[in-house]
């Protein structure tokens, strides 16, 4: 009987009874699945990228109203004291 050791294979591929594939990334190994112990594999998350996605959406989306704004711009408010137009918001004083 000849011993496995046990690890992940790369790119695994299932033909009749036996499992191949590559381990530590380079040696191409067969086995028979009689000697395998466990398999596992990557399955689809749906619902985790979904919620990623709109996450991001989410933050895209609020970069973009922030960025529109701006900061900076000419500002509406009244001018509380005309005498002193560089204390105004809006530059105030007389054109």
């Amino acid at each position: 009987m000849r011993r496995y050791r046990s690890g992940a294979i790369g790119t695994p591929r299932v033909r009749a009874d036996t499992l191949g594939g590559l381990a530590e990334g380079v040696h191409y190994v067969e086995m028979p699945l009689s000697a395998v112990q466990s398999m596992r594999a990557r399955q689809p998350a749906p619902r985790r990228t979904l919620v990623l996605m709109a996450g991001v959406t989410l933050v895209a989306a609020t970069l973009a109203v922030s960025a529109s704004r701006g900061t900076g711009g000419p500002s509406s408010a009244p001018c509380l004291n005309p005498n002193n137009p560089d204390l105004c918001p809006n530059g105030g004083g007389s054109p």
